[in-house]
């Protein structure tokens, strides 16, 4: 064997121990009330790093290859090392000027040690991702996860007994291993566009006809098997109770359909996109019986939409003000709840311990200022660019682009109202998705 083959099969095999490494980091990180507290965040963290360097020491030596090129995500990897030396510039700026701001210089690490560990996630994924077979095989383990997740979430509500925290008494709605209904419901949306995505994936992408082009009888029972399970996990976003958790969930669900049946149009005409929508019909009235049969405690919730939305823009409008108070240095990485006591007043209850924002753009400017705190947005601005062109034109491997579009979109509507974003948990299964939507090579696929 040669040192080039001997190489390539070493590579292999420890690309298959970081996709298991990444599946374990997914299945633990929500147990710990969705890895929101600063334990959490440095022991992921280490772990995450600790792989990371592993890589690229083995990779150093020669013992493995890196399948991630800088020259093909040079724009992105400059915008996150923008973010991390500024983030960087911050805490030493503290260290330096004691009164510059919000935070404490060790406040600022544990939150640099967490942004950076979320990049060293993101060149794992796409380490591993690379190799078109082996990414299908995690999106599967990975919807496996989220649909384990859906149902220990159904399980814990009448036996919380199996939570790993104890749950706070007089919550009626399921909240699962999370801290509240709606990171879980964001976490479910996730698992909603990528298991849509899986049942809409094309001939191509698996053997859904046999030579004779009739219908392979276990391939469809497979597919029904898959949008049974995304019923399932919108039936428990449904159980949160959360408005705009149902809505992404919705989102989750129609845009890799919307994607799915407009490729279809232009690759094969409108017989196949009349099939699409067809079959999109069907679903739609799936979920409308769902809907009916759990989606009470939303339905009663949205009569008081009218009065959280005042509240919510009393609560903006306050932090609108912080942010102006320090509009291009911020006042700390996670610092908000200490910035925003400046600017608290009337009608926000002064009763309520305000530690988020609940608007993930807001709670960024406050903390790193408009130009630092919009770096974040950009980036997955710019990846998204690139799924939707990878969605339209890669024929083996385009439904996890469009899985990758949907949870974008996801995190961007959520990200206005709520802080799901800022919970651990649903960020690293957020880099997975995008990981496995871009990374894949189909032109090493013949």
């Amino acid at each position: 064997m040669s040192e080039f083959t001997a190489i390539g099969t070493r590579t292999r095999i420890l690309n298959q121990a970081l996709s298991v490494f990444i599946l374990i980091v997914l299945i633990i990180s929500p147990l710990m009330i969705g890895s929101n507290r600063p334990v959490f965040w440095l022991i992921n963290s280490t772990a995450v790093m600790s792989v990371t360097a592993l890589v690229l020491l083995l990779a150093t030596f020669g013992i493995m290859r890196i399948r991630v090129s800088l020259n093909r995500w040079r724009l992105i990897a400059a915008l996150g090392l923008i973010y991390i030396v500024g983030v960087t510039v911050q805490m030493g700026l503290t260290g330096l000027f004691p009164n510059s701001g919000m935070h404490s210089q060790s406040t600022v690490l544990i939150g640099l040690l967490r942004v950076i560990s979320y990049g060293c996630l993101f060149f794992l994924i796409l380490q591993v991702a690379s190799n078109v077979k082996r990414a299908r095989r995690l999106a599967w383990g990975v919807f496996g996860v989220v649909i384990a997740m859906a149902i220990y979430s159904l399980v814990s509500q009448q036996a919380p007994e199996l939570l790993f925290y104890e749950k706070a008494e007089g919550v009626k709605v399921v909240t699962g291993p999370f801290i509240n209904r709606n990171s879980l419901a964001t976490y479910l949306a996730f698992g909603c566009a990528l298991g849509t995505a899986l049942v809409l994936r094309g001939d191509r992408e698996g053997k859904m006809r046999n030579k004779r082009r009739r219908m392979d009888v276990e391939m469809v029972a497979g597919r029904l098997a898959l949008f049974v399970a995304v019923l399932l996990m919108f039936a428990t976003i449904l159980t949160t109770g959360s408005r705009m958790g149902t809505f992404v969930g919705l989102l989750g669900i129609f845009v890799p359909v919307v994607l799915r049946v407009s490729q279809a149009e232009k690759a094969s005409g409108s017989r196949q996109a009349l099939v699409g929508l067809s079959i999109t019909v069907v679903g739609v009235l799936a979920f409308v019986v769902v809907s009916a049969m759990y989606g009470g405690v939303v339905f009663d919730r949205l009569g008081s939409t009218g009065l959280a939305s005042d509240v919510r823009l009393a609560l903006y409008d306050n932090i609108w003000n912080v942010v102006m108070q320090r509009p291009f240095t911020g006042h700390g990485f996670d610092s908000f709840e200490l910035a925003f006591r400046t600017g608290h007043e009337l009608p926000v209850s002064p009763d309520l311990r305000w530690q988020n924002a609940h608007n993930t753009y807001l709670e960024l400017w406050v903390e790193l200022g408009l130009i630092l705190g919009s770096i974040p947005p950009l980036i997955c601005g710019v990846i998204l660019l690139r799924l939707i062109k990878r969605g339209a034109t890669n024929q083996y491997t385009g439904y996890l682009a469009q899985a990758a579009v949907a949870a974008i979109v996801i995190a961007a509507v959520h990200s206005f109202v709520d802080f799901s974003l800022e919970i651990e948990a649903n960020v690293f299964l957020f880099i997975v998705i995008l990981g496995l939507g871009l990374a894949p090579d189909d032109s090493k696929i013949k």
